[in-house]
């Protein structure tokens, strides 16, 4: 962290012209979740090994999730500042039932949660690219997430709002593919129409759903923004109105 503050010092930042400063975030061990590192570490042949061999699976996400206890808190122990939030990355995780992400999953996320997250705000804050359609409701009644931070744009934003809408802060929108070749008319509708579905819940932020295609032009990103200007603030969660 020293090396990366010394860095920062020697350059000089502008944004549109005007001095701005790089902040360095709070050190954690990464944010990605114990079954995305296992994919990531096996390959595809995780999936395979969920039916194949089911009890080496948990040993192996034991394991993960240990190291990951271990390396947060030492960067915690090095880096103290305080952590608005906390937030795991299950993806790849949209790929298997809701049954095995109940096996899988939930219990060496509640650990993480548990020790790494208490007494955040935002404590079990989640991100999940991909269709997650099928796993809403345990995400909110097992996972019992404070956060849906990133979802797929291939759910539907009314099926969220409805699971999730006042019990949830979510961020999400719209299809890269959308965003990257418009037209731009129909981006500026299809924001209004997510803003239009979280109306009456509030706690959502327009962005992405999820993430940004290379070649996306500003002017699409700024459609966006503009749709969220011309809809005005939503309320947040449990504040009511609409």
């Amino acid at each position: 962290m020293r090396v990366w503050q010394e860095l920062i010092a020697d350059y000089e930042v502008t944004f549109n012209g005007e001095p701005g400063r790089v902040m360095i975030r709070p050190l954690e061990a990464g944010g990605e979740g114990p079954f995305l590192t296992a994919v990531d570490l096996v390959g595809q042949d995780f999936y395979l090994w969920l039916r194949e061999c089911p009890d080496v699976c948990h040993v192996l996400l034991d394991k993960i999730t240990t190291a990951l206890l271990h390396a947060s808190l030492h960067f915690r122990a090095v880096d103290p500042r305080p952590r608005p939030l906390f937030v795991l990355a299950d993806d790849f995780a949209e790929l298997i039932s809701a049954d095995m992400f109940r096996q899988f999953c939930i219990p060496y996320d509640h650990r993480l949660f548990a020790i790494l997250g208490g007494g955040l705000q935002s404590g079990r804050a989640l991100h999940m690219c991909g269709d997650t359609t099928h796993l809403l409701d345990v995400l909110v009644n097992e996972e019992r997430i404070t956060d849906f931070v990133g979802y797929g744009a291939m759910v539907d934003a009314k099926l969220i709002a409805d699971k999730m809408g006042g019990r949830v802060r979510v961020t999400g929108g719209i299809l890269p593919y959308l965003l990257l070749r418009g037209p731009q008319k129909e981006i500026y509708e299809a924001a209004m129409d997510c803003l239009r579905a979280f109306a009456r819940h509030g706690g959502f932020t327009l962005a992405d759903g999820f993430n940004v295609a290379p070649g996306t032009p500003f002017e699409h990103l700024a459609t966006v923004v503009q749709a969220a200007v011309d809809y005005g603030p939503l309320p947040r969660p449990g504040a009511g109105g609409s």
